[in-house]
């Protein structure tokens, strides 16, 4: 199961309701960062990606990992 996809599921259960994911393009290199918040707590990747889903993925990751949320890393790889 892809990250965003965890992460839904874990807002859901915990929150009562979906993350907010906010990006931000970078215009010049079409290239894109993402912050996901869940209750008062934001979490964000810091690395540009080349695409708003894959930036998607990266915060969801990063929150995953801070609030130890169990996930397979392969997972993360399988995302096109």
């Amino acid at each position: 199961m892809a990250p965003k996809s965890i992460l839904n599921l874990y807002s859901q259960k915990h929150q009562g309701k979906l993350p907010v994911y906010e990006t931000v393009e970078e215009k010049s290199t079409r290239q894109f960062k993402c912050s996901v918040t869940i209750g008062n707590e934001t979490y964000a990747c810091s690395n540009w990606q080349n695409s708003k889903k894959i930036a998607e993925h990266a915060a969801s990751v990063v929150a995953l990992i801070s609030l130890n949320v169990p996930f397979e890393p392969r997972d993360v790889f399988r995302i096109k």
